[in-house]
């Protein structure tokens, strides 16, 4: 069980935003009728400041904006040991990551941190069509203390350190774009992970995209996906993954994707590495949608989030 209540305000100064909040999360654990419950309740503090600046071109075609945030979080360490890890992971660094309290996803842990996070967001948007052409990110996070609650294996963040990653697409026509995204460790030198894409998209439903990523693990992985239309509503989908270091497909699926105003159902063949024993794993997914309600079956765009570079339904 597991419980959040937070106090915050919203204060708007002449378009910049600062949200003071302060939040209480409890959870509780009863690991069998044999044991002692383990429960847990910690403070969170943060002060959130960020504005969006805006100026449209003289011809009325192109809106510049600008949009600065800092953010500060102060959660102080409680034992959490007691605790299992089910659902904890450890999730992939990225701008919005940048600006979470909690470095961790799931129930299980809080972690403890005293640090400020700065980040920019620089776009260049045509006002007709709405699509960004250009668009640039930087941030980075401060760490002010030893961090101490950590996932098995996680290497922990020392007084002083420092977190960093940019970003930056850029429309080369209406249709096609490039992508590039780096992150690094300043304290020692070390490029966590980098990557570059291609993305094909019209103004229908038909994409492809092509990546190159690199991790610190002396991961090296070429990426393919697509969505195709083959008919009304109907589209032919697909992503495969393939690892250059050790020379064999990592993931691989292909499927149908069925779409109306108000559901979709998406039916997907899987074949993946299992990497705990290298064997591969086979399945079969299902997943039916009502848009705005929520969905059934196997959650399939969470492999569309990895399998296809920057995957959104728009």
């Amino acid at each position: 069980m597991r419980n959040r209540t937070t106090l915050s305000k919203l204060f708007n100064f002449s378009g910049i935003e600062v949200t003071p909040a302060v939040a209480l999360d409890y959870a509780k654990f009863k690991p069998d009728a044999n044991e002692k419950d383990a429960d847990r309740t910690i403070p969170i503090y943060s002060l959130d400041i960020k504005a969006n600046l805006i100026k449209i071109s003289n011809d009325g075609d192109v809106r510049q904006s600008i949009q600065p945030r800092v953010m500060a979080v102060y959660i102080p360490f409680e034992d959490q040991s007691e605790f299992p890890f089910i659902d904890t992971l450890m999730p992939d660094f990225n701008y919005f990551q940048l600006f979470n309290e909690n470095r961790f996803i799931g129930n299980d842990r809080i972690g403890d941190t005293s640090k400020i996070s700065y980040g920019i967001v620089a776009k260049r948007t045509r006002i007709q069509s709405g699509k960004d052409f250009f668009e640039f990110t930087l941030g980075q996070t401060l760490h002010l203390k030893d961090e101490k609650v950590a996932m098995p294996g996680e290497s922990l963040r020392r007084s002083g350190s420092l977190t960093n990653l940019a970003s930056m697409n850029i429309a080369m026509t209406e249709s096609l774009s490039l992508k590039l995204d780096h992150y690094w460790d300043s304290d020692v030198d070390q490029i966590k992970r980098s990557q570059i894409g291609i993305e094909y998209k019209d103004s229908g439903s038909k994409r492809l995209n092509l990546a190159y990523r690199f991790r610190k693990q002396n991961i090296k992985q070429v990426h393919g996906s697509f969505s195709w239309p083959i008919r009304d509503q109907l589209s032919f989908i697909g992503h495969y993954k393939y690892s250059i270091k050790d020379r064999k497909t990592i993931d691989q699926f292909f499927g149908l994707n069925y779409e109306t105003c108000c559901w979709s159902i998406s039916a997907v063949s899987r074949k993946h590495l299992v990497y705990r024993n290298g064997e591969t794993d086979t399945s079969f997914s299902v997943q039916f949608m009502f848009k705005g309600l929520g969905e059934f079956g196997t959650p399939i765009n969470r492999i569309f989030e990895d399998g296809i570079f920057a995957y959104d339904q728009s």
